[in-house]
């Protein structure tokens, strides 16, 4: 897989791309709490203890993962805006 070249980006385009990945990851998330809150309402983890902790870190896991995959954005995000001002002389 070819490494995607942030600098060839515009500020915007950069800043929509991390936007985009947002929604996915609250749903993810959300998904997963629904999960495990089921689980433990319904008591089901108390039948099945292993299942139940393989459920929470691969939530925990995927929504780690799934954060840390936009970090290349908002460093390149971070090194813009740290960055001064370009003068046109």
């Amino acid at each position: 897989m070819a490494k995607v070249d942030y600098k060839d980006m515009t500020t915007e385009q950069l800043e929509a791309k991390l936007a985009s990945t947002k929604p996915i990851q609250i749903t993810v998330a959300i998904i997963f709490a629904v999960i495990i809150m089921a689980w433990i309402i319904g008591g089901y983890w108390l039948q099945n203890m292993p299942v139940f902790i393989v459920t929470v870190v691969m939530g925990v896991g995927v929504t780690a993962a799934l954060y840390a995959s936009g970090n290349g954005v908002r460093q390149e995000l971070q090194k813009r805006r740290e960055a001064p001002p370009k003068s046109s002389e």
